[in-house]
């Protein structure tokens, strides 16, 4: 019985700790500021791999989740992502469609369209047929970036808010760490909880093709 209740104690520990951030705030999505000295058109090409997310329930049971964008062609991209099932092992990849906001695809705001992929719900927002906007707020230029996007929920004064970290390399050094961290703070986007990726239980055999 002592086993039972640890086990409970812990499924409910994790289930508040992957949602809490993912429950509706009240009022409007916060206005944002999307980098305005980053070209968008350079986010393409190599790997990003996600270093840290806004806990999500939904999210709990992938690793190694990976990004690739395409390059930009008329302000319009692609976007892979693969990812690992924890429980299966199996391989998870859908495509995003993504569209730069400025003409000259200079600054990262841009709208993702994420379809539905073989009957799978999509990774990161589920079942979403509509373009949903995403901004690229700040970044080291060639290591890492923070991304954000807001969902407001039609007729209500509810919106959730999303997170990503995204880094060039699986695994960070102190220094690089502490320069993300830094930036959450500046950008005010220290009250989201945010989720460890794990990407150090990936293995090479793990890494997107």
């Amino acid at each position: 019985m002592e086993t039972l209740n640890t086990s409970v104690f812990l499924i409910l520990c994790i289930f508040r700790g992957t949602t809490i951030s993912q429950m509706p705030h009240t009022g409007d999505c916060p206005p944002r500021t999307a980098l305005h000295t980053i070209d968008a058109r350079k986010l393409s090409g190599g790997v990003w791999y996600e270093n840290q997310r806004t806990a999500s329930l939904v999210e709990w049971p992938y690793k190694c989740i990976t990004f690739k964008i395409q390059p930009f062609y008329e302000h319009k991209s692609t976007l892979t992502v693969t990812s690992i099932h924890r429980l299966d092992g199996g391989l998870v990849k859908y495509s995003v469609s993504l569209k730069s906001l400025d003409p000259e695809g200079r600054n990262g705001k841009m709208t993702a369209k994420v379809p539905l992929v073989e009957g799978k719900i999509s990774r990161i927002y589920t079942g979403r047929q509509m373009p949903i906007q995403i901004l690229a707020m700040d970044n080291s230029t060639t290591s890492w970036a923070i991304v954000w996007s807001c969902r407001a929920f039609p007729r209500t004064r509810l919106h959730t808010e999303s997170v990503w970290v995204l880094t060039r390399e699986r695994e960070l050094d102190e220094t690089v760490s502490r320069e993300i961290q830094e930036s959450l703070t500046a950008l005010n986007l220290e009250h989201l909880v945010m989720r460890d990726s794990m990407q150090n239980e990936c293995s090479l055999e793990d890494e997107i093709k």
